[in-house]
C-alpha cells in the first residue's frame, strides 16, 4: 500500500510542476514580450510623430517659402526677408517659422525626439536662420521693444549652442 501512496504523490508532485513550469514560462514571455512590444511602438510612434514634422516643415509653404528665402540669401547673398527690408515676409510669418524651431527643440528637450536627430535633419536650417542678419537684427528689435530675452527667440541660442552651431560656423557644412 505505502507504494501505491508513494506513485500517487509522486504522480501529483510531477503534474504540479509540470503545470508551474508552464505558468513560469508564460508569465516570462508575455512581459519579454510586452517590454520589447512596448519599446519597438515607443520608437515607431517617434519615427511617425518625427516624420510627420519633418513633412510639416518641408511641405507646408509657410515653412518651406521662408525656408528657401533664408537658404538663397545665405547661398547666393539674393533678396531680403522681412518686409520692411523689401522682402515678402512680415514679423508674424517669421516669428511661426521661428516657432517651428521653438517645437524642435523643445520635443528634444523633452526627450520625444533626441537632438542627434533633430541635428541630423534640421542642422543646417537652424544655422542658416541662426546666422542670417535680418533674424538677428529682428532679435534685437524684440529686445529693445521690451520683449523677454526668451520670448525675442532667445531659445534659439540655446538650441545652436546644443547643436554645436556658432555665428562663425559654415552651414554648409553642419
Amino acid at each position: 500500500m505505502k507504494f501505491k501512496d508513494f506513485i500517487r504523490k509522486e504522480k501529483f508532485e510531477i503534474g504540479r510542476e509540470v503545470i508551474i513550469s508552464i505558468l513560469v514560462a508564460t508569465i516570462v514571455s508575455t512581459s519579454i514580450s510586452f517590454y520589447f512590444d512596448t519599446a519597438l511602438d515607443t520608437r515607431t510612434s517617434k519615427r511617425q510623430f518625427f516624420y510627420e514634422f519633418s513633412r510639416t516643415f518641408f511641405d507646408n509653404p509657410k515653412y518651406r517659402d521662408i525656408s528657401i528665402a533664408l537658404e538663397e540669401q545665405y547661398l547666393y547673398g539674393r533678396g531680403k526677408i522681412f518686409t520692411i527690408n523689401g522682402g515678402k515676409f512680415s514679423d508674424y510669418d517669421i516669428d511661426n517659422y521661428l516657432y517651428f524651431f521653438y517645437d524642435l527643440y523643445s520635443f528634444a528637450d523633452e526627450d520625444l525626439i533626441s537632438y542627434k536627430l533633430a541635428s541630423e535633419q534640421y542642422a543646417y536650417y537652424v544655422c542658416i536662420t541662426y546666422n542670417n542678419s535680418e533674424i538677428q537684427d529682428y532679435r534685437n528689435r524684440l529686445l529693445n521693444a521690451g520683449f523677454s530675452d526668451w520670448q525675442a527667440v532667445g531659445y534659439l541660442e540655446d538650441f545652436v549652442n546644443i547643436l554645436g552651431i556658432s555665428k562663425s560656423t559654415d552651414c554648409k557644412t553642419v
